[in-house]
């Protein structure tokens, strides 16, 4: 069983490219990392693991950020984000369920 003091991040996702992107920019992150291509295994997911973050792709044109919290949304970007920005979103997204979304040192 893994460490269950470190936040668990759900990339839901239907294109691998983007799943790996977010990876990318993630991974040096003391997380646990989780993945599904689809909205239906994003739900299996969301009610087994309990994830601290849930990291979408919206419904296309019709949830953006006005319409996003009427889904439930606590933040939303655009496809083109800012990287420091989103990192400063997850982290404080993550920090509302008491955990802390920590960069690891260099091995």
């Amino acid at each position: 069983m893994g460490d269950t003091s470190l936040p668990k991040i759900l990339v839901a996702d239907d294109s691998a490219s983007d799943r790996e992107l977010l990876w990318e920019l993630f991974r040096g992150y003391s997380c646990i990392w989780l993945e599904a291509t689809n909205g239906a295994e994003a739900l299996s997911q969301v009610l087994v693991e309990e994830p601290d973050m849930l990291m979408l792709t919206s419904m296309g044109a019709r949830v953006n950020a006005t319409t996003g919290p009427l889904f439930g949304a606590d933040g939303y970007l655009d496809k083109l984000f800012d990287i420091d920005v989103m990192r400063s979103m997850v982290a404080s997204l993550v920090e509302r369920n008491g955990r802390q979304l920590r960069l690891q040192p260099d091995p």
